[in-house]
Formats: structure tokens, sequence, C-alpha cells
């Protein structure tokens, strides 16, 4: 981020959840601190529930009130939808909004269902973030936005998980590009190998529409390596995109664990 972020401010951070995977850089450790610590924050836009009541969730909190203190605009998703304030014009043609889910306005029993849910848009193109969302929040999301546009870009959804990446959600936004989040082989959640991220449902359901499907991680033993590394999604003027990863641009479905892993046609 250094690299990027050369004026050390970030104008739009979005805290999809209170689970630890998704909260912890923002608020860093003692020694080191976190991205709240290191940039100026412009823009906050957060989850409207949570039922967490971890010691980092508390730390999270605190580190906003202070954000706040210091000037920071701080929104949660349901209020923003509620008073159609969720459309955020970035410039060059690019825009994001933040889209509608029940699990904005009620609690949900699953933790993973309260994820901001975010479209990127890119003159013609357009980008689908929803955090962890899992199949009840995707139905509500496919339910309140009649008009999701087919997406260039998907996230996949809880990090390829079977639990999300739901035919309904996908059928609606029929991906062209899916990358996913998560450490292939890792038995940290599951000893169920059909479960283990990206899960084989999951991959089945996303190759209905394509075998572009990128992954960060890997587990060999007992090592974790990357995949395909960091993801770059890259595209000007809302024109032809390229995918690239830093450690190679190979599709999921050609890499070896795939072929080790999941059954496929």
């Amino acid at each position: 981020m250094k690299s990027k972020m050369t004026d050390k401010k970030i104008e739009y951070v979005i805290a999809t959840h209170a689970h630890q995977d998704h909260i912890a850089a923002f608020v860093g450790n003692k020694t080191y601190g976190g991205i709240f610590d290191h940039y100026k924050i412009d823009n906050l836009i957060q989850f409207s529930f949570s039922a967490t009541t971890s010691e980092l969730y508390g730390d999270y909190c605190e580190k906003v009130e202070t954000l706040k203190a210091n000037g920071t605009h701080v929104y949660d998703a349901g209020t923003l939808v509620n008073e159609k304030n969720n459309v955020f014009d970035l410039g060059n043609n690019v825009s994001f909004k933040i889209l509608d889910q029940k699990f904005y306005h009620e609690a949900s029993k699953n933790e993973n269902n309260h994820s901001v849910c975010t479209l990127l848009t890119q003159g013609n193109n357009n980008y689908l973030f929803t955090g962890d969302l899992e199949e009840d929040g995707e139905s509500s999301l496919v339910d309140k936005n009649p008009d999701l546009p087919h997406c260039q870009l998907f996230k996949g959804g809880h990090h390829g998980s079977n639990t999300a990446n739901s035919d309904k959600l996908l059928n609606k936004i029929t991906p062209e590009v899916v990358c996913i989040c998560s450490c292939c082989g890792s038995h940290e959640y599951t000893d169920n190998i059909e479960n283990i991220f990206p899960g084989q449902g999951a991959c089945d359901r996303i190759r209905k529409h394509t075998d572009r499907i990128y992954v960060t991680g890997s587990k060999f033993g007992d090592n974790y390596e990357p995949l395909n590394g960091n993801i770059t999604f890259f595209c000007e003027n809302d024109g032809e995109y390229t995918v690239h990863g830093s450690n190679n641009d190979t599709s999921l479905v050609d890499t070896q664990w795939f072929k080790d892993n999941r059954i496929h046609s």
C-alpha cells in the first residue's frame, strides 16, 4: 500500500462486516498499528449490524470513533440506502454504488450476511464485491436490485465458499472473470475436501459462466504459497481488460491443485 498511497490518504474505505479477517488490518496491533493508524481516511462505509463481541471488534469501534473525531465521514450501508445517498462518483467515468440487501435492515444469525455489497462501474464495465454474503443475502441482493447488471468481474463470494456463489446471483450477473481471495488446500475451517475453499459446489456453479477463475493462495503440505498471488484486474477507459497474478496468470481450472482436488468436466 505504501507504493500506491503516497499521499498517505485513502478517500474511501469499506468495512464489509465484523469478522476478524475483514477488520483486523484496519486495527492492527499494539506494535504496528493498522490502516486506520497509518492513513488519513476521508470516508468509511461500514456494516449496519453486528453481533460480534470480540476484543478486536471493540478495538475497531474505538478506532472508528477516533476517525470521526479527526474528521472522517462514517456511514453505515443501510442508512446510505434508505436515504438514497448510496452512489459515489470517483471521476473519470468511474463510480460505485452500495447495493441494498435485506440484512442492512434486519439482523442475521450469520455475521457474514451483514456484508456491505458494492458495485463499481467503469463506463460500461461492472465489478461486483459482496464480502462474505451467504446464499440468503445473495438472494435478497438480486431481489432488491432488479437492474443488477452483467459483470466483467466478480470477487467470488465468501472466499469461494459453497454457501455463497449461488446460481441465483451468478445467473443474474453472468460474470466473465471471478477472483477469489482464499487459500486452496487449507484445512483451517474443514477437513472435507469438497468444502475447502474454493468449494466444489461453488466451482461447479461458477464454471457454468466462466473458466476464468483466479485464486490468491494455496497450501501444499505445511507450506502456504501464492497460487496466482496478488491479482490485478486492469482496464483503461472501460475497454479491454487484463487479469494478472504476481505469481502467475494461470486459471484455477488449469492448476494441478484443481486437477487433483476437484471433479471437473
